[in-house]
């Protein structure tokens, strides 16, 4: 009996290692995507038209110098997580009202959601069966919008639980 029980022990051990060895490349994996993209993220977009962010002197008349202010109040996303559905909503809201079309991707999940969204707004849904254990910082929201106005933006945010303020969002230019 005492054979059959200290296997059953070992057995257990080695699932319980696995899994620990398992969790722990999932996590390096999840720091390393936020590393590589904090290192290629700034959080002002630069003004379209110009090299280094400033005003050129070119007298760039046609449309599209828009700075950076404009664009992080026109374009708005966020993350809820509501518990009792535990579901966290994804909402995007463009206040210029042109069709865009939106990639997003949440991370950090065993399988990455992506989806993608055309049109002025949205809003989908994530399944999380549980609340992260390290917290919402594991699953980014991560959005590529190809704008008409803006260009082409990456933005960043965080699942927030209701009632939470919300999270910083980061939003890059990948022109």
């Amino acid at each position: 009996m005492r054979d059959s029980s200290s296997s059953f022990n070992a057995g257990r051990g080695r699932k319980t290692r696995i899994l620990a060895a398992t969790l722990a490349s999932a996590a390096v994996a999840v720091i390393a995507l936020v590393v590589v993209f904090s290192a290629h993220v700034a959080t002002d977009l630069p003004r379209s038209g110009t090299s280094d962010g400033g005003d050129s002197g070119g007298g760039d008349s046609g449309g599209g110098s828009i700075d950076a202010q404009t664009a992080q109040e026109s374009i708005r996303i966020d993350a809820i997580y509501y518990k009792q559905n535990k579901t966290a909503v994804i909402a995007y809201v463009d206040n210029t009202g042109v069709n865009v079309t939106v990639t997003v991707e949440v991370l950090g999940m065993a399988d990455t959601y992506r989806r993608e969204f055309t049109g002025p707004q949205f809003s989908t849904s994530v399944h999380f069966p549980t609340v992260p254990k390290y917290g919402w910082a594991v699953h980014p929201v991560v959005s590529e919008v190809r704008h008409p106005v803006f260009g082409d933006v990456q933005i960043k945010t965080e699942i927030r639980e209701e009632g939470q303020p919300a999270p910083r969002t980061i939003y890059a230019d990948l022109r």
